[in-house]
């Protein structure tokens, strides 16, 4: 069987208009009434489109074939954006879709990245990180059903290390151990809250997961931003 789901959002800040930037599966809407922003982040949609409201709502409801467009940024207005995944499954299969929305998370204030190799999985920085924020990764694509670890290190391991069938990328000698269990999906959300200080505006944080069978993720860095 082949399916296609579709996410529709719509974003009514402070009762006015909002000017909407970015690329498709990750955009940045701002209301020109308060001033507040949301960021809208989804996961390797197979499309989307942003535009007004009532026509997005109207399109996904009228009996017909909805094709989107990957169209409609900038878009000022009374905004709402729709993403599609499309799936193919057999008898006892299954599917998830992923986005992840913030709002005032100021994402110009920080920044991610990947490196290392992915064994099995990856792993992204689903929430921007600041002091008195609460942060974390998303694990993606990992084996199902497996127990393993977070890390989080303040170092990158120079040269990596080998532990078992795992390769670590960050330095276990300055790092904090987090159980973390990955679902039927093979998938896994981690958080933690970031203490209110100053001074870690500005650091970087190293992080890894790693399964109880040795399998890793790739490694992704976050550089502390503004609070």
């Amino acid at each position: 069987m082949v399916a296609t789901v579709f996410y529709y959002v719509d974003t009514s800040l402070c009762g006015g208009t909002v000017a909407a930037t970015g690329a498709g599966a990750d955009h940045t809407i701002t209301s020109s009434t308060c001033g507040d922003v949301v960021h809208i982040r989804a996961t390797a949609p197979d499309g989307w489109q942003v535009g007004d409201a009532t026509l997005l709502y109207d399109s996904l409801n009228n009996f017909q074939k909805t094709t989107l467009t990957n169209s409609g940024l900038p878009f000022q207005g009374d905004h709402a954006a729709v993403f599609s995944w499309t799936f193919r499954m057999g008898v006892g299969g299954f599917f998830r879709a992923r986005v992840a929305m913030g709002i005032n998370e100021r994402p110009s204030f920080y920044e991610t990245g990947t490196f290392g190799t992915s064994r099995n999985g990856t792993l992204n920085a689903s929430f921007p990180p600041r002091p008195g924020q609460i942060a974390g990764n998303y694990v993606e694509g990992a084996w199902p059903s497996r127990n393993g670890t977070m890390i989080l290190s303040a170092a990158v391991a120079n040269p990596p290390l080998g532990v078992g069938g795992a390769t670590l990328y960050v330095d276990p000698g300055v790092a904090m151990f987090f159980p973390l269990a990955t679902t039927r999906f093979g998938d896994a959300d981690f958080q933690i809250q970031i203490p209110d200080v100053s001074a870690l505006i500005g650091p970087d944080v190293y992080s890894q997961f790693v399964d109880a069978q040795f399998q890793h993720t790739n490694a992704v860095f976050w550089t502390f931003g503004r609070s």
